[in-house]
């Protein structure tokens, strides 16, 4: 992980209608990648190294530069919203700067 601790990442997290859990990042500064695993683990009530890695779901470096994309003339980000399974979970990733994850979708 980066500079940015797992602990001060899970910070921006909150659970949504009671199964849900979202989490806020900034795709500009911090890796979305890094912030789902938190928030996949933080769901799972796991530490982010007992989940499988994120590699085994999806494009890592795909996903952060998709996500870190901006429109040149305005510097705003493109809207789009990805949804994919990992670690058993629905994950949500959405240009505003959302990551949901859903444990209760589980496969």
């Amino acid at each position: 992980m980066s500079s940015q601790s797992s602990h001060s990442l899970a910070e921006n997290a909150w659970q949504n209608d009671g199964s849900d859990l979202q989490m806020r990042f900034d795709p500009r500064t911090e890796s979305v990648c890094e912030t789902i695993v938190v928030a996949v683990a933080e769901s799972l009530g796991e530490s982010p190294l007992e989940i499988p890695t994120v590699h085994d779901s999806i494009d890592p470096d795909a996903l952060d530069s998709l996500f870190a994309l901006r429109c040149p003339d305005s510097g705003a980000a493109p809207r789009c919203r990805l949804a994919f399974r990992y670690a058993g979970c629905l994950v949500r990733v959405y240009s505003s700067g959302y990551v949901t994850v859903d444990p209760n979708e589980r496969i």
